[in-house]
């Protein structure tokens, strides 16, 4: 039987009309036994499931009061489905559905697309001379950190859905979604010293330096530096940090759109669904940059320290509507779903940078704000409002272990464009006139901005799906 797009609705019943059916033949008085010749014949394009043991001569599909159903009228239960104990009820997996609610639990491991990140951190043979020591551009410096895309791991996270239909045969319903994956927390640590004797490495924090228009660095761990009239040794780490939130959820209608049963036996068919609805997403990430210089030697005590902190925090917040199509294929305890999405509506987004240098002799402290690549010419927190598209795509297969659980799995694909995220808001350049509180002259960078990007996930997905 194939069921074409509704001809007639009545508030959530889901009546439909359909083709009258003519038998081509007079048939024989009901002599209280049921056999195939006594359903009617089919008309073009129309299958006829024949259950045995009915009282009662079987209805063609649609025909007769209540919900579309392959079985007679007086055969159902209050759902409109099969009571306990004929047939088609052993085979539990044959259309429609006979449950009023479900709930599905997976298992995420997916894939994000990764954060761009500038140079952070770089190194330089022992010997190099101080002037050119960790600088972007010369070839005897290596990148330890960034240059390219942080945080691309597979992450592990869990997704729970459920619903309840509305209608008797699963022929509307309504349904939510929540997900969230382990907070991805990921760390870059190098040290390196030079006093009593200490082998290194040298290590860096590069940048472009307006005031000279060249490449420059900010020299954590170098042997024999020379500041002044004295030479000292620096021992110096880093620590870079990027943190990674993700969470979404959503509420559906969903109404069947169409049906098509593909044997007469009824354990094999395909249903579409619409869906509408509303989709929240949010993604917060965060970078930060601490190092410590420690000058050993000269005019210095023992206990001096500079730290300095660079931190970059973004945040976007979707909220919009959803549209999708949801197409379920069933064949006996195995099915198949294709689901195809799209949430269109607005971003909030939040840039939020902050700095901070602390000088210290080991006895007194002083606290300037700026580091390095977070100064006041760019410190502070922005907001901003985007239209975004939010398109999901999820492939699912899953077999039928008993009448109410089945086991699934498949592959899920997430895109979200117009977000902000924390290394495109690195402003590389800096005019170094600001560092330690000292007054600005020249070019105001680093300069604040919001800079956009896409965002997307993909994945495998195992869960377990209980119905009732």
């Amino acid at each position: 039987m194939r069921f074409l797009p509704t001809t007639t609705l009545a508030a959530l019943g889901l009546a439909f009309t359909v083709p009258a059916v003519t038998a081509s033949a007079a048939k024989p008085a009901d002599d209280g036994v049921v056999m195939a010749s006594d359903a009617p014949e089919a008309s073009s394009g129309q299958d006829y499931a024949q259950p045995t043991g009915y009282s009662t001569p079987v209805l063609p599909m649609g025909a007769g009061p209540g919900p579309i159903h392959p079985y007679s009228a007086d055969a159902m239960d209050c759902y409109g489905c099969p009571p306990a104990g004929n047939a088609f009820a052993q085979g539990w997996h044959a259309p429609p559905q006979c449950s009023r609610a479900w709930v599905n639990f997976e298992y995420l491991y997916w894939q994000p697309k990764g954060i761009n990140v500038p140079a952070l951190v770089t190194t330089s043979p022992i010997g190099t001379p101080q002037t050119v020591a960790g600088e972007l551009g010369q070839p005897t410096t290596s990148v330890l950190y960034g240059d390219g895309e942080i945080n691309d791991d597979y992450r592990s996270g869990g997704r729970l859905q459920g619903g309840f239909w509305l209608t008797p045969d699963e022929m509307a319903g309504i349904e939510g979604h929540v997900f969230s994956f382990d907070d991805e927390q990921s760390v870059f640590s190098a040290n390196g010293s030079f006093s009593n004797g200490g082998a290194g490495p040298i290590l860096a924090r590069p940048f472009f330096n307006v005031d000279t228009a060249l490449q420059d660095t900010l020299l954590l761990a170098y042997p024999d530096f020379v500041t002044g009239n004295q030479t000292i040794d620096l021992d110096g780490s880093v620590d870079v940090r990027s943190e990674s939130e993700i969470q979404s959820a959503g509420a559906l209608f969903r109404r069947i759109s169409w049906m098509d049963v593909l044997e007469s036996g009824g354990v094999s068919f395909v249903r579409i669904y619409g869906l509408i609805g509303y989709r929240y997403f949010n993604l917060d990430e965060q970078l930060s940059i601490d190092s410590t210089i420690r000058p050993i030697g000269g005019s210095f005590g023992n206990n001096s320290s500079i730290r300095a902190s660079d931190l970059f925090d973004t945040e976007n917040e979707f909220h919009g509507g959803e549209l999708g199509i949801d197409t379920q294929i069933n064949h006996g305890s195995f099915f198949l779903k294709i689901l195809t999405k799209a949430a269109l509506g607005n971003t909030h987004q939040t840039v939020n940078i902050a700095g901070s240098t602390v000088s210290s002799d080991g006895v007194n402290s002083t606290t300037f704000a700026g580091g390095l690549l977070a100064q006041p010419t760019n410190i502070g927190e922005i907001t901003s409002d985007h239209f975004s598209v939010l398109p999901e795509g999820n492939i699912t297969i899953g077999c039928q272990l008993t009448r109410n659980v089945a086991v699934t799995g498949g592959y899920s694909f997430l895109y979200l464009s117009n977000v902000v995220r924390p290394g495109d808001q690195i402003d590389f350049s800096v005019n170094p006139t600001q560092f330690d509180g000292g007054v600005l002259i020249g070019e105001a960078r680093p300069t604040a901005s919001i800079n956009h990007d896409d965002f997307w996930m993909h994945g495998f997905n195992a869960g377990v799906e209980v119905t009732w």
